[in-house]
């Protein structure tokens, strides 16, 4: 306190004036804060003779400001931890929520009654709308804390647009709804954030297939150069759907409103879409207005600032022809560890280079800058399904527009096949899949590969393992199956007695993780009877039947007791051939 006053009494005998805040004691021994107005006092000869001083009690002020200061690190460490919350839920909801869209999508290819089929079709939406709503979620709580980043680079913008006109084409190809995009004729890469805008546009478009139960949707695009450099990208983004009325266009790019509770019930969705496409255009410095008819249909007019690029498409594709990776490369799009697993062993053997993407997204990043002289497409995955990632790989003006692409999927339907090859996929192998498949695939369209001949060695020292089954993973590699035997043996002790365990405990949940993840072992060690028991097993966990339970963890452990002795007999067999 007094050093502060000493100051400011230093500084008015200087003849200078000054405004501070102190804390000082009343009479009383009260505690208050002041600001004092100090200015120096002159004689007729402009010398400082003294100071006047103004003391103006601002304790309550004081005390709002400290309350405020208090409630701002409140606020901003709840903002953090609601921004961990969602990061973390993201991963924990979306995890399992991929899961059951991709099962769904498995199911829905097999044989089902026409009720089986209404409930799976009831799950797929009921699933697709609640990841909708987490993404939802997420994008506009990473635009509200500032998060969101703005990555200009040129992209071809004539390839997203006929990627997003198939993709739409094929979403509502069940429904009575013309797809119409008019897209420029330009030669050009553009400067601009890709995702954000492909955003954008996803947005807009999936407003319009949602609220339009027959009719049409358009997309028309333009730009109009500004100067030699910059140029407005326009869209024009028109339905005739449901319509909104006119009261409540001015509240629908506004967090969490919908036109009316009944839009909400009807057609789900959390009233977020419309104004994360809004706050995304304002950080990319466009614009976006709309127009809408009750009963007519909506259209939304967007403009965005845009650079021109200098790269030209077809050049690009000259460049990527002879300067990037070799062609003998495969890429592998295949969400299951274990299929890329069986996958990534065979094309070892052959000594082929390969890259896997665990799903559409990554491996159509993938397919942008590196060439290859196959891609092998699994039907469903998250992120972006086969069909989507095939889409985006045939449109865009990048290096594998014409490379190969070999749909991966667990469905012999022919309608299934017939759609892949409309959608530009070359050939299909329907999985499970044996190495001597794989590798006739490999041998049709890398010219260079040879086709190797299968050899169909007796694994099992023991009638009990199944031959037929071994032969079709291994086809006579002991170096290979000994591999695999080692790996089930080291796992299978520590593993059977957490399952034991948590069966003891009644813990159901936990103990369906571990049948989950041991079931399809036991095809891989030449026993499918057990992998067949351990369904069983896992579908009576999961609905907690604990009488099915009990009945099915004895008809397990039979099945235990007879093919493990076997299953050791076999690996120790292995290792004796191993070392001779």
């Amino acid at each position: 306190y007094k050093s502060v006053v000493d100051e400011n009494h230093q500084i008015r005998r200087k003849g200078e004036q000054s405004v501070y805040e102190i804390e000082i004691y009343k009479k009383n021994k009260e505690r208050i804060w002041v600001i004092i107005s100090g200015a120096p006092f002159f004689d007729l000869d402009g010398n400082v003779v003294g100071s006047i001083g103004i003391h103006f009690d601002i304790t309550k002020q004081k005390r709002l400001q400290n309350e405020l200061i208090a409630a701002k690190e409140i606020a901003e460490k709840a903002q953090i931890a609601e921004q961990k919350f969602l990061a973390s839920m993201s991963h924990e909801i979306r995890t399992p929520l991929n899961a059951v869209i991709g099962m769904s999508h498995l199911l829905n290819d097999t044989l089902l009654t026409d009720e089986q089929k209404e409930y799976v079709t009831m799950m797929q939406y009921s699933a697709n709308l609640l990841r909708n709503l987490v993404t939802d979620v997420l994008d506009f709580a990473k635009i509200e804390s500032g998060e969101l980043e703005v990555q200009n680079k040129p992209f071809d913008l004539v390839g997203l647009l006929k990627t997003l006109q198939k993709t739409y084409e094929l979403k509502l190809s069940s429904k009575p709804v013309k797809v119409n995009f008019n897209i420029p004729n330009i030669d050009y890469f553009v400067n601009g954030d890709e995702t954000l805008i492909n955003q954008v546009l996803y947005n807009l478009l999936g407003n319009a297939e949602k609220f339009t139960s027959q009719g049409e949707i358009s997309l028309t695009s333009g730009i109009k150069d500004l100067n030699e450099e910059n140029s407005i990208l326009s869209f024009q983004v028109k339905d005739t759907g449901i319509g909104i009325d006119k009261e409540k266009l001015s509240d629908i790019f506004e967090e969490f409103k919908q036109e009316s509770r009944e839009t909400s019930i009807k057609f789900g969705g959390t009233g977020l879409g419309l104004s994360i496409t809004k706050k995304i255009l304002t950080t990319l410095g466009g614009t976006i207005e709309v127009e809408s008819e009750k009963g007519i249909g909506t259209t939304f007019f967007v403009q965005i600032p845009i650079v021109k690029s200098k790269r030209n498409i077809y050049a690009q594709n000259e460049v990527s022809s002879t300067s990037l990776a070799s062609k003998s490369s495969v890429l592998v799009l295949e969400d299951n560890v274990v299929n890329q697993n069986y996958i990534k062993r065979i094309l070892q053997k052959e000594n082929i280079e390969f890259d896997i993407a665990s799903n559409g997204k990554e491996g159509f990043e993938m397919a942008k800058s590196k060439e290859y002289g196959l891609i092998f497409m699994d039907i469903s995955m998250p992120e972006m399904d086969g069909y989507e990632a095939t889409i985006a790989i045939r449109n865009y003006a990048g290096p594998n527009q014409d490379t190969p692409i070999i749909a991966l999927t667990a469905s012999a339907m022919l309608n299934k096949k017939d759609k892949a090859f409309e959608l530009g996929m070359n050939d299909y192998m329907t999985k499970p899949f044996t190495p001597s498949e794989l590798q006739a695939i490999l041998g049709k369209y890398l010219t260079s590969q040879k086709v190797v001949e299968t050899h169909h060695d007796i694994y099992a020292n023991e009638q009990l393992l199944d031959q037929s089954t071994l032969n079709m993973f291994y086809e006579g590699d002991n170096e290979y199956a000994l591999e695999m035997f080692s790996l089930f043996s080291e796992n299978y002790p520590d593993q059977i007695q957490s399952l034991k365990a948590f069966l003891n405990e009644n813990n159901f949940e936990e103990a369906q993780k571990i049948v989950h993840k041991m079931k399809p072992t036991f095809s891989m060690v030449g026993a499918p009877s057990i992998q067949n028991a351990f369904q069983i097993l896992e579908d009576k966990l999961r609905f907690k039947d604990q009488l099915g339970v009990e009945t099915e963890w004895k008809n397990a452990q039979v099945l235990l007791d007879e093919f493990i002795p076997a299953i050791e007999s076999e690996l120790k067999r292995l290792k004796e051939l191993s070392s001779s």
